[in-house]
């Protein structure tokens, strides 16, 4: 009879194991129920905004073909000039290789600083001339 002990067992455990589960289950169903009304939510902003979302998309393709851009010409330029000049290319490579080390996420960090001081400095500049 040493099988009535592992099916008490499994009956226990079962029984631990089921209002867990229903919880879960509900949880999950209220989360379903919420996504379906943020979803319809979202298609009426969208619908309701649908001009702004197009300028923003405007916006946002205007700034990535610009930097991609200005990417593509100034790195096949820095990329010749590196090929021809090994003194550039002994310098170059190890900061690039460096660089390359550094996750793009905590470069957003560290450009923060930089970037708000090219644009104090571009405003102050500009207010100065007009």
């Amino acid at each position: 009879m040493p099988s009535m002990g592992v099916f008490k067992q499994l009956i226990k455990e079962l029984y631990e194991w089921l209002p867990h589960s229903i919880d879960v289950a509900t949880q999950h169903l209220v989360a379903v129920v919420l996504k379906i009304s943020v979803v319809k939510h979202l298609i009426q902003e969208f619908h309701d905004r649908f001009i702004y979302f197009i300028d923003l998309i405007a916006q946002h393709f205007i700034i990535v073909a610009l930097s991609g851009f200005f990417v593509l010409v100034f790195g096949v330029l820095i990329g010749v000039f590196v090929f021809y000049n090994s003194r550039a290319r002994a310098f170059l490579l190890p900061v690039v290789n460096f660089l390359y080390t550094i996750p793009s996420l905590a470069l957003f960090a560290l450009f923060i600083p930089v970037i708000g001081c090219i644009k104090a400095i571009t405003s102050h500049i500009f207010s100065n001339i007009l």
